[in-house]
């Protein structure tokens, strides 16, 4: 497993190179021809007892995979298994911040597949209400300067925030959510309210 673990992030690094090989067509196509996600998404699961590195470089190839969207989000989708793994271990406090990190990831990037295609599955999946909690949390996301004023450390969205293993200490949890729930149409207000936005 701990080989697999490695060969997972080596898949995470061709994904996001977005090559084509000639005569097999772009990694991605390649990868998923292969079966490499279903592979991945039993190495991801919590209670198959897999060291932690392994299990965090398999999310790490499925959120490198899901940047592609067009091709690989929608096979990722079929599963029916990518949003309740990714939820439950976003919203897992046990889990290490750099597992839920990429587990948030992953859902920003399903939340964020043209047309909304995949947001009633996120709504039915109950994102909403766990995300609005993270999404609140702004310990670390503010630090106390030497007068005692409290300021943000870090911008409020997670921008152009990926998956790689350099970007792992940013952004916060709570960034990703707040994106996460823009894309869905709700909003974080200043004083830490919601709202239904417009579409």
């Amino acid at each position: 497993m701990k080989s697999w673990g490695e060969i997972a992030l080596f898949f995470a690094r061709l994904s996001r190179g977005g090559k084509n090989v000639k005569g097999y067509g772009s990694v991605n196509d390649v990868l998923m021809r292969c079966n490499v996600a279903p592979k991945l998404y039993q190495m991801a699961i919590p209670d198959h007892g897999q060291h932690r590195r392994v299990r965090l470089h398999a999310f790490i190839a499925l959120v490198r995979m899901s940047e592609d969207p067009l091709l690989c989000t929608p096979l990722l989708m079929e599963t029916s298994v990518t949003i309740g793994l990714a939820l439950d271990v976003a919203t897992n406090e046990r889990e290490s911040d750099s597992m839920r990190r990429q587990a948030l990831l992953l859902l920003r990037n399903v939340a964020s597949f043209p047309d909304e295609k995949y947001h009633p599955d996120l709504n039915d999946a109950g994102v909403i209400d766990p995300l609005q909690k993270m999404g609140r949390n702004f310990t670390a996301e503010v630090e106390e300067r030497n007068d005692g004023k409290v300021v943000k450390k870090v911008e409020t969205s997670a921008g152009s925030a990926n998956s790689s293993v350099e970007q792992m200490s940013v952004p916060t949890l709570g960034q990703i959510s707040r994106d996460v729930l823009e894309l869905l149409g709700h909003v974080m207000e200043n004083d830490e309210t919601h709202h239904k936005g417009a579409h």
